[in-house]
């Protein structure tokens, strides 16, 4: 009896060996081979550098996957999605570029190298906001800087942005390592109904609002006790059709320790999001506010998203 025990004991044993091995040599062969089976089933392989786009998805989804970048970058900083282009901007160990992909091939076109501005040094932590202005032009967020990139002549241009309106030392909010609001780092961008760039630097008791054509900077204060939220390009949403544009703040003055709300600027009024979620990062999904939270996720009415005056 006791030797069957041990003679099964061991072929279980040697089994497990035997299935460890293998596996052991598939990941191998996987790692070591620098392809990525994407799509499961189909078993197809998809070369680096490129965007697979599936052919159908359930219910109109449309899905990218982006697969890998190209050799000598390191990570994506900045992602800008439209109907014919995508755009990412790619930090890398030498240089960093902004990346033009087709949406319709998910094939890079071309490759933007960024001349980085004073201070740039994209890096993992650091946000690169893209958006376009009228003209098709690409601006990029560079710490605190704005870059436009003409794709039709590949000329570059850099705005350095002047100083932006913190809050007090010994608030509640928090603040910018450095000089009050010299380096508070770009995290985000959208254009107005005007046409003009609206930018949220991190921490910044104000918007700054450049026009593309002129480059000249003003300032659109928020209301007294709240920063952007700094948490990237969710801290800003535009509804170019209503003319609002939406801020993901952090206001010192609520609680004992404030909060992240969400505020909606039309026609030069401040106003609060009805919603009871707690919001940090604010978008437009399918023409209405979306707002998210810690642990929740709020839709605002059709046109409809605003409901008490805040101070200004």
């Amino acid at each position: 009896m006791d030797t069957r025990n041990r003679t099964s004991k061991k072929r279980r044993t040697a089994v497990a060996c035997t299935v460890a091995l293998v596996l052991t040599f598939v990941v191998t062969v996987v790692v070591t081979s620098g392809r990525i089976n994407a799509n499961g089933a189909s078993g197809r392989v998809f070369q680096p550098g490129t965007l697979e786009l599936p052919k159908s998805e359930p219910q109109g989804w449309s899905v990218s996957y982006p697969i890998s970048l190209p050799r000598t970058y390191t990570v994506i900083s900045g992602l800008y999605a439209e109907s014919t282009h995508l755009w990412a901007v790619a930090a890398g160990t030498t240089q960093n570029s902004l990346l033009e992909y087709s949406a319709q091939t998910g094939r890079m076109v071309r490759d933007y190298r960024i001349s980085d501005p004073p201070g740039a040094n994209l890096g993992i932590w650091r946000f690169a906001p893209i958006a376009l202005d009228l003209a098709g032009n690409v601006w990029v967020g560079v710490n605190a800087s704005l870059v436009e990139i003409n794709p039709q002549t590949r000329e570059e241009h850099v705005v350095p942005l002047p100083s932006v309106p913190t809050a007090a030392k010994g608030s509640k909010e928090p603040l910018f390592p450095g000089p009050p609001g010299r380096f508070n780092a770009v995290t985000s961008i959208v254009t107005n109904s005007a046409g003009e760039l609206v930018v949220g630097r991190m921490f910044a008791a104000a918007l700054q609002v450049v026009n593309p054509s002129t480059d000249s900077v003003a300032e659109q204060a928020l209301p007294t006790g709240d920063v952007v939220a700094g948490l990237g390009q969710t801290d800003l949403a535009s509804d170019p059709v209503h003319g609002a544009i939406y801020t993901a703040t952090y206001d010192g003055q609520v609680g004992s320790s404030g909060q992240y709300q969400v505020l909606q600027l039309l026609d030069g009024h401040w106003t609060t999001t009805a919603s009871k979620c707690a919001s940090s990062t604010v978008t437009i999904d399918g023409g209405r506010l979306a707002l998210t939270g810690a642990s929740c996720i709020a839709h605002a009415p059709a046109q409809r998203s605003e409901e008490r005056r805040v101070r200004k």
